[in-house]
């Protein structure tokens, strides 16, 4: 795509300075639509790939719900699990004790917000490092693709917490 990008550099910054002073006056309608699409893939991609796990996440669930797992010694293993064990306990019992599959639906939507508020943290922090407007967009652009249209919405998993903090 580089290379593509600098043999029609002429046509591309042609198209670019068309298209500006549209992009620069209905910038943040632009912004909305992206983001109403954004949430709306995401969504999507909760509800099609949700589902019971055999590794890591799916130990941390059936044990959350008082399940029994068939690794018997995960959490002597692994102990950095725990407070997310402890976390999604806490959501079970909150929201009732759901079945298997409602309960996985339901950490995914904590995903979507975990996901797109870490994307947006991340994009005002170098914001704030680089003193840029420009730096601000190309990571919230770069997170979005790395990780917003991605199907990590779609695995509970600890992951997820530690991107948004």
């Amino acid at each position: 795509m580089a290379a593509l990008l600098v043999v029609f550099r002429k046509r591309v910054s042609a198209v670019i300075n068309t298209i500006k002073p549209a992009v620069v006056k209905y910038r943040w309608l632009i912004f909305a639509i992206f983001t109403i699409a954004l949430i709306s893939w995401q969504c999507y991609l909760v509800n099609l790939l949700s589902g019971d796990s055999i590794w890591d996440p799916g130990i941390i669930v059936r044990t959350a719900m008082g399940r029994k797992s068939w690794v018997t010694d995960y959490f002597s293993c692994n102990p950095n699990t725990f407070m997310l064990l402890a976390v999604e306990h806490w959501f079970w019992l909150i929201f009732g004790q759901p079945n298997m599959h409602t309960f996985v639906v339901m950490l995914n939507y904590v995903n979507i917000v975990l996901i797109d508020g870490g994307i947006v943290f991340l994009a005002l922090a170098v914001k704030n490092l680089l003193w840029s407007t420009w730096g601000f967009w190309i990571s919230l652009i770069m997170g979005t693709l790395v990780f917003g249209i991605t199907p990590w919405v779609s695995l509970p998993y600890s992951d997820n917490w530690a991107f948004f903090s």
